[in-house]
């Protein structure tokens, strides 16, 4: 059986293998990323591609809620 691997050619661990595969929260992401990247344009893209979309919701509704009214 031939092993898994990427385009590139590097092999595909399943997480049985691999420590890294940890799957953290919601709220462990978020509590991850700094505050300083809210300012950043890129912020939603980092949310969506680390946290996932679910949780790119709920960092979307945090940082409503702390937008200074007009």
């Amino acid at each position: 059986m031939k092993d898994s691997v990427t385009p590139a050619g590097s092999p595909i661990l399943s997480c049985e293998q691999d420590d890294q595969c940890e799957i953290v929260t919601c709220k462990q992401c978020l509590d991850e990323i700094p505050p300083s990247l809210r300012d950043n344009p890129e912020a939603p893209e980092y949310v969506a591609h680390f946290c996932g979309l679910e949780c790119y919701a709920e960092w979307i509704a945090q940082q409503a809620e702390k937008e200074p009214p007009v």
